[in-house]
């Protein structure tokens, strides 16, 4: 038997560095060139979505250039386009790739297309929506989930604004009756004597008779403008600020009748300023239009701005520590001043209930005040009640019930409660230890 010991194999000779120089630009050559495959794979599949959805493009951009009430609609929609491609931009590259969550977007979106066929009478809807989701998905080939969500304002705006566009014609003559009639009852409120008739011919027309004037409610003037505006940027701003999908949905229902309230406000400062200035009309039409229309859009703005701070304020607080009350002083001081300002606005309706059409211009007075408690109260529901604020009867029992959930907060921490709020003693109280 031999003495020698079994040697271990020998170990794996190392690539030499000419051979490792040499992998590598062929690893290099190999991932270079499935990135010009992905690249061409999108790109082919965009040339095909473009071909799909040509027709509805070219129909909701010949109908929006020749309807003026969806110009701005239009316009927002744009903006809201630019704003997210500029976040893109600043946030990171373009990075072409087929990921998942666009390949869901894009097969959803061809299988809506699908539907077209079998409920012809949801057609559009089903197209707009079948765009959206292949838009998405191409987004999110080319600039990931981040991107989808930057862009999102936009797709939603477009949605909406090809819907309304395919309602415009059957939307005319309602809307219009609606104006008159709002603006007519307030004018009537005013004191001023007021007729509202149409006119048979081809086509017919809605006057508005105010003293010894006849206006001629067109359709120029029937609030559709404003109407689409307003959807869509509520719409956009919901997104942009990334607001709960409760918060989304009630700025969206409240855009509808802030948009008719501000346009039946418009015909009445266009009837009073004609009638009683010597003003040219044209000036009184465009200027006061354009006051109201620019008023109703930055109140939402502001709306959706204040409900995204006061979403970040109510996640820093839940972050903070509390006092052994669960309010800081100066909160159930807000809490207090802003539940007096509530029962004022229950007086208010409690006066004008029974007056026609009142309940819109309260509810317009009522949607800061609304808003401010229940900012105090820390509720989210604030778009409920402000809603809610415009049905009559039913918008007085919303503000008992959100001034019920003050008195039971500040009720909570302490604090008497009477008839018009938290008593004056505790009040004193609370600001010496603030």
């Amino acid at each position: 038997m031999s003495d020698e010991q079994q040697q271990p194999p020998p170990p794996p000779a190392e690539p030499t560095p000419s051979e490792s120089a040499a992998s590598k630009p062929s690893r290099e050559g190999r991932s270079s060139r499935e990135h010009l495959v992905t690249i061409a794979i999108v790109i082919a599949l965009a040339l095909l979505l473009a071909l799909i959805y040509a027709p509805l493009l070219i129909w909701l951009g010949r109908t929006t250039l020749q309807l003026d009430q969806l110009h701005n609609g239009g316009l927002i929609v744009l903006f809201a386009l630019v704003i997210g491609l500029r976040r893109i931009i600043r946030k990171k590259r373009l990075e072409v790739d087929i990921s998942r969550l666009g390949l869901v977007l894009v097969i959803a979106g061809l299988a809506c297309l699908l539907l077209v066929r079998w409920a012809p009478g949801l057609a559009l809807i089903f197209a707009l929506v079948s765009f959206c989701l292949s838009f998405a998905g191409l987004s999110a080939f080319l600039f990931g989930s981040d991107g989808v969500k930057n862009l999102l304002p936009a797709i939603v705006g477009v949605l909406l604004l090809g819907i309304l566009a395919g309602l415009a014609p059957g939307l005319d003559w309602p809307l219009r009756g609606t104006a008159a009639r709002y603006s007519g009852a307030v004018l009537q409120q005013l004191g001023m004597n007021v007729q509202v008739a149409i006119e048979q011919g081809a086509p017919p027309r809605l006057l508005l008779g105010v003293k010894d004037r006849v206006f001629v409610v067109a359709s120029e003037c029937n609030g559709f403008g404003l109407l689409t505006s307003s959807i869509v940027i509520a719409a956009v701003l919901g997104f942009y600020y990334e607001l709960s999908w409760r918060e989304k949905i009630g700025l969206l229902l409240l855009s509808v009748p802030l948009a008719i309230a501000f346009n039946a406000l418009r015909i009445v400062g266009i009837s009073i300023s004609a009638v009683y200035t010597p003003l040219p009309y044209m000036l009184i039409h465009e200027g006061v239009g354009l006051g109201f229309y620019v008023a109703a859009l930055m109140l939402l703005w502001w709306l959706a701005h204040r409900r995204s701070l006061g979403t970040n304020h109510e996640r820093r607080n839940s972050t903070t520590t509390q006092t052994e009350l669960g309010l800081r002083s100066q909160e159930l001081l807000e809490l207090a001043k802003r539940q007096k300002q509530i029962i004022w606005m229950i007086f208010l309706s409690l006066v004008t209930m029974f007056i026609p059409f009142a309940t819109i211009v309260t509810g317009i007075i009522q949607i800061y005040f609304i808003f401010k408690l229940a900012q105090a109260i820390r509720s989210s529901g604030a778009w409920i009640y402000i809603i809610l604020a415009f049905i009559p009867l039913i918008g007085l029992i919303a503000l008992l019930h959100i001034n019920g959930k003050a008195t039971k907060t500040l009720q909570a921490n302490g604090v008497k409660v009477g008839l018009m709020g938290a008593k004056s003693s505790d009040l004193e109280k609370i600001k010496g230890s603030a």
